[in-house]
């Protein structure tokens, strides 16, 4: 189990000690009787114990003193956990300064997995990681990343993508612009065996819309957009963000109809 998870044994481990405790009180009184002295065994056996928990309890704190201390641990015995390793780019990125080679080596590691999806993060993360740090991006290496086939849109692949198009609505990076990054993903749904309803495939949508809007590609923000929404939903920034652009083009009629919906 990764180290976070570590609270998920608490209610086992005090099954555990209930059912050891509860064995010694059924069998200590009948070998106490064979016993020289009893009790002071029962004292020593009882600081061991003591000192045992002590002990671990004061190694587990070293550990759990920090975040990236945390994620350390877990990455010492689970070296391609993708949690762990994004985690880790993030705090490396989070660093003054932000330590980008060392953030890139964590996601060069995810390229180098098996599955699919991890290595498409791992993709993404470098990507994104050159974006942050004003690093020329090699448009084939986007596209090489989009080419991977993934078993699915998990969560993990999802902060991957908003995370990157944060970066790239936010600062100029070099070699992939808004609209470019709109028009992979997009590509991506597209061929994506999830249904439209998926909150994962609208929020990508959504966000689509945004790239594009961002550039200035009004037409295309507007088609992502519609597609992220549907009349009776509760996504109401959606809706705001089409009466928008309906009233960029001049549209009005409609955006006043959508606003009655």
């Amino acid at each position: 189990l990764l180290i976070y998870f570590e609270h998920r044994n608490y209610m086992p481990g005090f099954g555990l000690l209930w059912a050891v405790a509860s064995l010694l009180v059924f069998v200590g009184p009948r070998i106490s009787t064979a016993m020289h002295q009893p009790q002071r065994l029962a004292w020593v056996a009882l600081v061991a114990f003591t000192l045992v928990i002590a002990a671990s309890t004061f190694s587990r704190s070293i550990v759990w003193q920090s975040k990236e201390s945390i994620v350390e641990q877990s990455l010492k015995h689970h070296p391609d956990s993708r949690f762990a390793r994004m985690e880790m780019a993030s705090l490396e990125m989070n660093r003054t300064p932000p330590n980008p080679t060392a953030a890139q080596a964590h996601y060069q590691h995810l390229r180098q997995l098996q599955r699919p999806s991890t290595r498409f993060i791992g993709s993404l993360g470098i990507v994104a990681v050159e974006c942050f740090s004003n690093q020329s991006v090699e448009i084939d290496f986007v596209d090489q990343a989009f080419a991977i086939e993934i078993e699915t849109l998990e969560a993990d692949a999802l902060k991957a993508l908003l995370s990157l198009s944060d970066i790239v609505m936010a600062r100029a990076c070099d070699g992939l612009s808004a609209h470019q990054l709109a028009f992979r993903i997009t590509n991506m749904l597209d061929k994506s065996h999830l249904t439209s309803a998926d909150r994962t495939i609208w929020r990508l949508r959504f966000r689509s819309a945004r790239l594009y809007s961002h550039d200035g590609f009004t037409n295309q923000a507007l088609e992502q957009a519609k597609m992220a929404w549907e009349p009776g939903s509760a996504e109401v920034p959606v809706a705001m963000f089409i009466v928008a652009l309906l009233s960029n083009l001049d549209q009005r009629e409609q955006a006043r109809l959508l606003l009655q919906e």
